[in-house]
């Protein structure tokens, strides 16, 4: 390995907390944090990717993802159908090895464990996360009708520390490998990169800046000087340019970039079915008169001509446009132009006006205009209250740490995350919180980020969180109850509260529940005492009731309810 991507290894395994020594293990996760970071630009636990070691079919890590969300499970498929009304498929495959050579053999395979992994009747032998990624592929493969944007892609990486010259025989390898899976007519794009120590370079420094986008705007107004504004600008894009700046390269949509919009995507509604039927037309021409289009905040922009390259931004109105533009790209042609609105300030304050304004013509309620601009900031502001091993960070703009590499990836905590971690603990919905994010948000839409919730119970729920896998990856629990993390994280609640009950998120009384579950979950001896405690208590549930400790039975809402019902054994035993 040489001198610079073992630099970059260090890096990588010292930032994200990575604990085992094997150096090919580390560079197993490295490899795949440099070809999934461009995928997922909120922080992503390196674990749900893996498939370990043993009956791995080949294949180091292995992610799947639906409408640009990871899917570790089969049921998030049928959530982010019932939430999106379409599926647009991608598998990811990563093979890495520490020898500086891309041998035939290893490469060989690599592709045979791919090829049986699309097969109805698989010959290799394979793990629990095998068999789980397989499941997740026949529940898509079930619901190909709703396809949209044609039959799932495939991107395939072998990692190596050598240097990739393009050999004849390997060539032909990869070209007889892409037509065998071009024919079996299950996919559509397929592409298969050789990564080596340059390339990997290049991906682990692109992990390291912030969110960037070029789109080039030829028909602009450029608006006077306004206070608090570096820039603004106001004109129309064609709808396919725009394309540019809500997809990744991997032609994924950057759900981060809307997370300062005032409402999630809403699926295929009246409104949204309507703009759809206009794209499909012969009057498509008229979209641009016919929508309000769309504004974008920038912390950075820079012009040169009519190329506008923007960093750290985000879509504050214009979701929902958004998501059907994405869904019906395949109908877009030059025809179609969107009226845009781009702003560039570093003030918060001016942030908060835009998306008060432009959002001020839909029903939408002034908490919850404020709910994504003033209480994100209020939550980055509390969590930066807390010192040394208490920090965390809050990320409410996406890879807004990227760049700082003193931050322990670990300590990173991301809307989703923070929502999983909040239902789990103080909303008492953790079987909810291991699937798809957005469902969780949905049905809970009311009680997250309200202007009045006190700002501890987010740090709180999230450095427990926090706490519980950093006990997991130091294996000072049983790793195999990681499959029922989030009933532990509510367990783990209930007794420190000595209650099943949550207080209201606005009361002195859930302040001070607070600092008792931080004081427990900062003292690392203490915590293991209390989650080997929530362990026993969830596992006497499954065990009474006949049920198996894995993450389909723990994401059912019969689970959450045996763990609340054997709570209540413990906590008010009969007298």
């Amino acid at each position: 390995m040489d001198a610079i991507t073992k630099a970059n290894l260090s890096q990588f395994v010292t930032a994200n907390g990575v604990e085992t020594s094997n150096e090919d293990q580390q560079f197993e996760s490295f490899s795949s944090y440099c070809v999934l970071s461009s995928v997922f630009e909120d922080s992503f636990d390196l674990e749900l990717i893996s498939t370990g070691s043993g009956d791995d079919c080949g294949i180091d890590a292995l992610a799947i993802v639906v409408n640009g969300a990871l899917v570790t499970d089969p049921e998030q498929v049928q959530d982010i159908l019932d939430n999106n009304k379409y599926l647009d498929v991608q598998f990811f495959f990563i093979q890495s090895t520490t020898s500086s050579s891309f041998e035939g053999a290893k490469i060989n395979t690599f592709f045979f464990g791919i090829e049986d992994f699309f097969k109805e009747s698989p010959a290799l032998p394979s793990n629990s996360a095998m068999n789980n990624a397989r499941k997740i592929r026949q529940a898509l493969y079930e619901r190909a009708a709703s396809f949209k944007r044609g039959n799932p892609d495939i991107f395939c990486y072998y990692a190596s520390t050598g240097s990739w010259s393009a050999p004849q025989h390997t060539v032909a390898i990869i070209a007889a490998f892409k037509d065998r899976l071009q024919a079996t007519n299950l996919l559509d794009n397929v592409s298969i990169d050789m990564l080596d120590a340059k390339a990997l370079q290049k991906m682990y420094r692109s992990t390291q800046n912030g969110l960037k986008a070029e789109i080039t705007i030829q028909n602009v107004l450029t608006l006077p000087p306004i206070s608090g504004v570096d820039q603004a600008y106001l004109g129309y894009i064609p709808a396919v340019e725009y394309l540019k700046l809500i997809t990744d390269e991997h032609s994924n949509i950057r759900k981060t970039v809307f997370y300062d919009n005032v409402r999630d995507f809403q699926g295929e509604n009246k409104v949204n079915a309507k703009i759809a039927t206009t794209l499909a037309s012969d009057s498509k021409a008229e979209f641009i008169i016919r929508n309000n289009g769309v504004t974008v905040v920038a912390k950075g922009l820079t012009r040169t001509g009519d190329k506008f390259a923007l960093t750290d931004f985000q879509i504050v109105n214009g979701c929902q446009t958004s998501h059907v533009l994405f869904s019906n790209s395949g109908v877009l042609d030059g025809s179609v132009s969107i009226p845009i609105r781009i702003v560039a300030t570093e003030s918060d304050e001016v942030t908060r006006g835009v998306i008060e304004a432009t959002n001020s013509q839909t029903e939408v309620s002034d908490e919850q205009l404020r709910s994504l601009s003033d209480f994100q900031k209020t939550l980055e502001e509390h969590f930066a209250t807390y010192d040394s091993d208490h920090r965390l960070y809050y990320e409410r703009r996406s890879k807004q740490y990227a760049s700082n590499l003193d931050i322990e990836k670990t300590r990173i905590v991301g809307i989703p995350s923070q929502i999983k971690s909040f239902g789990a603990i103080f909303l008492g919905d953790p079987h909810r919180a291991g699937r798809y994010f957005a469902t969780l948000r949905k049905i809970h839409e009311d009680q997250l980020f309200r202007s009045d919730d006190k700002p501890e119970t987010y740090y709180t729920s999230a450095y427990a969180h926090y706490r519980l896998e950093f006990l997991f990856r130091n294996n000072l629990l049983p790793v195999q109850y990681k499959a029922v993390r989030w009933l532990l994280l509510m367990t783990m609640r209930a007794l420190i509260a000595k209650t099943v009950t949550v207080p209201p998120m606005n009361s002195g009384q859930i302040k001070k529940l607070c600092d008792k579950i931080n004081t427990a979950m900062w003292n690392q001896e203490q915590a293991v005492n209390i989650f080997t405690d929530a362990i026993g208590i969830v596992q006497a549930a499954f065990t009474k009731t006949n049920r198996a400790l894995d993450r389909d039975v723990a994401r059912s809402q019969d689970a959450t309810e045996v763990v609340v019902d054997e709570l209540k054994l413990v906590l008010f035993p009969a007298t």
